[in-house]
């Protein structure tokens, strides 16, 4: 059963998939097709003898609705042999299926993970796969930048908050979700409070503490959501 880290980052990405066009812009230098960007279906379809099931698959597809590209995601948090033969089967699968340019993203906060899937995995058509670990994703610490794009923010605390530097990048995520909706906000707070790790919280905590013994301004509003 995925672990609620994993089953977090899926849930972030379906909620702006955007994310994965802005990575693949901007990190993977894929030329991307003019479409518009929505979820698909994640089952790819029956591979004897199984059904195979992707985290999430992102569908682009033009002005009259022709599927132009699709991207399956793939969030991975530990080494797990089986993916070398099940990913180039996704991107096999759905190239056979939809008859259009396809692309395996592996996302992982583990750099041992992005090491691993690196070396491991074939050597296939150029661009079929790429792989996305923390050092592809860097740390946001302004929170003006986190601000100007919250979904982006949470991304990078997933992938660093557990890091040295953690603290300063969590403060500089609730700043930028700060802004966020009732609706989101919730949801971004419990997303990222459940993919922190005790340390982690503990540290934060004593930092809340010493701010408060201080003669400084009342914690910000996000802060004391966060701590609660």
């Amino acid at each position: 059963m995925p672990s609620y880290q994993h089953t977090g980052w899926v849930q972030l990405l379906r909620m702006h998939p955007r994310l994965i066009s802005r990575i693949l812009r901007e990190v993977c230098h894929v030329k991307l097709p003019a479409a518009q960007v929505q979820v698909g279906d994640g089952t790819l379809g029956e591979l004897t003898p199984t059904q195979i099931q992707a985290d999430l698959v992102l569908e682009y597809r033009d002005a009259v609705g022709k599927l132009r590209m699709v991207a399956i995601v793939e969030v991975q948090r530990g080494i797990d042999r089986e993916k070398l033969w099940t990913w180039p089967a996704y991107y096999a699968q759905m190239r056979l299926q939809w008859r259009c340019e396809v692309c395996v993203i592996v996302l992982t906060p583990s750099r041992r993970v992005a090491r691993w899937a690196e070396q491991a995995l074939p050597r296939g058509p150029k661009g079929w796969l790429h792989i996305i670990g923390p050092d592809a994703l860097p740390e946001i610490l302004d929170p003006d930048i986190a601000t100007a794009d919250p979904a982006m923010a949470l991304l990078t605390v997933l992938a660093h908050g557990n890091e040295a530097g953690g603290v300063e990048v969590l403060k500089a995520t609730l700043a930028g979700v700060a802004g966020v909706d009732n609706h989101n906000l919730p949801v971004y707070l419990y997303l990222i409070h459940k993919a922190l790790s005790a340390a982690l919280r503990d540290a934060f905590d004593r930092e809340i503490t010493a701010m408060q013994q201080l003669d400084m301004p009342p914690l910000p509003r996000v802060y004391r959501r966060f701590i609660q």
